[in-house]
């Protein structure tokens, strides 16, 4: 089934669907003959989750409270590994832009030294198989416990109210990137971005071409974003660690990073400007105008 709420059906059963098929995928995912994709693709599955409990914040703040930080804990047990990978991902996309396919020494003495990085940290954890299979096992118990969840009551008007809070909360994030674009305000918008782009996904039954159209907009802005977050986080990375690196190959990389880094500024301040264009108020006007269109339908 899909990760979306329907809207013929009552949204507090919707909600525990959604929950239980998710952890399901994410006990499947974690058997991946990778542990890396295995990692990666648990934590997507825990960031999905917690849009969803966000969902939830305006009807069981308690509940909201508890289950967010249930999966945000989970994730970061395996954020090292994920981190590792993503700093390999970063420099690969570097060495791919440039022309020729002869990337330049800096780069491939970086990228050398990460893959040196994350099988070190492999061997190290010879256990990560058992380490996988433990999340498992609590995957499992937080499966057992939506069951217990006192979800009768909850209506579209909280899903509304909460998903207008993610857009304000991100509006307000990306007018502060408009007038100080540091790596920590892009970082903290990159994350209200990813939070409605997976709730855009949840209500839109509501109008479908409409959603699709959104979450688009808002994964190529999550895209972007990220990859200025990914080349900051490398870069703090080989200056802090030794890599092998001469100051010269950290001052190479860096003006590559910061020509991409430039680059997706610019794309981040024109998608920003589209998803962003209405007020809080006038977004939640238009969500309210779409359920009761919906509430309205013959079909219902």
């Amino acid at each position: 089934m899909p990760y979306q709420f329907r809207p013929d059906l009552a949204p507090g059963d919707e909600t525990r669907r959604i929950a239980t098929e998710q952890i399901d995928r994410a006990i499947a995912e974690l058997d991946h003959e990778s542990a890396d994709v295995a990692i990666h693709q648990f934590r997507k599955r825990c960031k999905k989750l917690r849009a969803l409990f966000r969902t939830l914040r305006a009807f069981d703040a308690d509940l909201y409270r508890r289950e967010n930080r249930r999966f945000r804990d989970l994730a970061r047990e395996h954020a090292e590994a994920r981190d590792a990978a993503a700093r390999i991902e970063t420099i690969e996309h570097l060495i791919a832009q440039n022309p020729g396919n002869n990337p330049p020494k800096a780069l491939r003495k970086a990228h050398a030294a990460l893959e040196s990085e994350l099988a070190a940290l492999h061997d190290a954890d010879d256990s990560v198989r058992d380490r996988l299979r433990a999340t498992q096992k609590q995957l499992e118990r937080a499966r057992h416990d939506t069951a217990a969840w006192k979800l009768t009551g909850l209506e579209w008007k909280h899903l509304i109210k909460a998903v207008t809070r993610t857009y304000r909360q991100g509006r307000d994030a990306w007018q502060a990137v408009l007038d100080t674009p540091t790596d920590e305000q892009l970082h903290e918008w990159r994350k209200q971005v990813k939070y409605l782009g997976y709730q855009s996904q949840m209500i839109g039954a509501l109008w479908t071409a409409q959603f699709d159209a959104m979450g688009g907009t808002l994964d190529e802005l999550a895209d972007a974003l990220g990859d200025i977050h990914d080349a900051a986080v490398l870069m703090q990375q080989l200056s802090r660690d030794d890599h092998g690196l001469t100051t010269r190959d950290l001052q190479a990389i860096g003006k590559r990073c910061e020509r991409w880094r430039t680059e997706r500024i610019e794309i981040t301040a024109r998608l920003g400007g589209l998803i962003y264009a209405e007020t809080p108020k006038a977004f939640r006007a238009r969500l309210d105008g779409y359920a009761e269109a919906n509430a309205a339908s013959p079909d219902r």
